[in-house]
Order: C-alpha cells, then structure tokens, then sequence
C-alpha cells in the first residue's frame, strides 16, 4: 500500500494513479481546510477516469455509504470513500487489471460544500515479481 496527499481546490480534487500492477483497493480520506473529516454526504461524485474522461466508475457519497455498509456490515467512517475493484469481478478489473496500459488513469471527487482541504490517498495494489 502507498499513501498520497491530493489537495481539494474549488468544491473538486483530481488524483493521477500512478501506473504499477493491478490496483485492487482506492481509499480516499477526505479533510476540509481545518484538518477535519469531510461529512461523506457531501461528496457529490468520486469517479475512476481514464484515456479523454471514459468513466466505467462514478459514485456519489450515499452510494459509497451504502457499498461499504454492504461489504463490511457498518457504515465508513467520517470522511472516508472506498471503491473496492477487486469485488466488481471483470466489470472491474477490466479496466484496472494493467495500470501501464491506461492512459491518464486517475480519481476524481467533487464536492457539495466543501471547497478547499486534503485529499490522504492510498493504493493498494497488486504488483508481480518474477523472471523476465
């Protein structure tokens, strides 16, 4: 897993992922400018993007609520969106089983209220290791 800091400027955030491996797991924590976590319901839109905005992914902050309540029997905790890939089978995995092969791969994450804060991003991802 790595972790990033992403800035939230005008209500919206965009993160490139860097391309390596598979990535299994996105978790965006989002603060406002005190430092604070960000009410869930004030995320409008988390989106994975790529190649001229193809967007095979955009949740609003209920959703992402109600996914986690789903997958983990309890509700997120404040200020935290999870998109799970692995769990989308090949409807997910198609498009991030190869980070090299997408081009200008990234998340995107509109805000109602919130304008301005940070963004703690981390990547869990699946890199293999071998002979070549």
């Amino acid at each position: 897993m790595v972790e990033y800091d992403n800035p939230i400027q005008g209500g919206f955030s965009r993160f490139s992922i860097p391309r390596s491996g598979m990535l299994l797991r996105a978790v965006v924590i989002n603060l406002d400018s005190s430092g604070l976590p960000v009410e869930n319901t004030d995320v409008s839109s988390l989106k994975f993007v790529y190649g001229s905005n193809d967007t095979p992914i955009s949740r609003p902050g209920v959703m992402l609520n109600h996914e986690y309540l789903m997958d983990y029997n309890r509700y997120p905790p404040k200020g935290v969106s999870v998109l799970d890939f692995y769990k989308w089978g090949e409807y997910g995995l198609k498009f991030v089983k190869d980070t090299e092969s997408l081009a200008n791969l990234r998340l995107e994450t509109n805000f109602n209220t919130t304008t301005t804060g940070t963004q703690k991003i981390i990547l869990e991802r699946l890199i293999l290791v071998g002979n070549r």
